[in-house]
């Protein structure tokens, strides 16, 4: 399967998503709950600007984040249940700081985008063993139903690209 992203003017972003039984990629406003709802288990992002949001309700999925720069915050929710749920992340790449919002104002680093992972000491990083594959090696319970992630690109590093994690919710 092929996945396009749309070229946007920058004063207009847009995130497209692409769900398992959708036929293609369907627009998702930004700080909105999708309406009808529908599980969304990929988003392909592109820029954005400082305070754009994105909302991920399926049990497993991924976010690609296209040549990024600035900041967004990314809300994980376990479909429709309202319960409360472990989500586990996987970042790909480096050169993007990922931290935790607890609480309305107060945000925890769980991963320095300049540090590698496995150098990472953060309570929320999942040490691998012998019976565990290397991946979601970072796991968060949700708060009232959320896990509220915010990723920040670092600023002395050079562009990258793209940045991806992986992630799995679970109950």
């Amino acid at each position: 399967m092929m996945e396009v992203l749309m070229q946007q003017p920058a004063e207009a972003p847009e995130i497209r998503v692409e769900s398992d039984d959708a036929d293609g990629l369907h627009p998702m406003e930004i700080e909105e709950e999708v309406e009808p709802y529908e599980e969304i288990s990929r988003a392909l992002v592109d820029g954005l600007n400082p305070v754009d949001s994105v909302v991920l309700t399926a049990d497993r999925g991924y976010l690609l984040w296209i040549n990024p720069r600035g900041s967004i915050e990314v809300k994980f929710r376990y479909g429709r249940s309202g319960e409360n749920f472990n989500c586990f992340i996987d970042p790909q790449h480096q050169g993007v700081t990922i931290y935790e919002l607890c609480g309305t104002y107060r945000k925890e680093m769980v991963v320095d985008g300049r540090q590698p992972l496995s150098k990472n000491t953060n309570p929320h990083h999942v040490k691998p063993t012998g019976v565990r594959r290397r991946e979601n090696n970072f796991e968060f319970r949700s708060r009232n139903s959320e896990v509220r992630l915010v990723l920040e690109t670092v600023r002395d590093s050079p562009p990258q690209q793209a940045f991806k994690f992986n992630y799995v919710l679970t109950l």
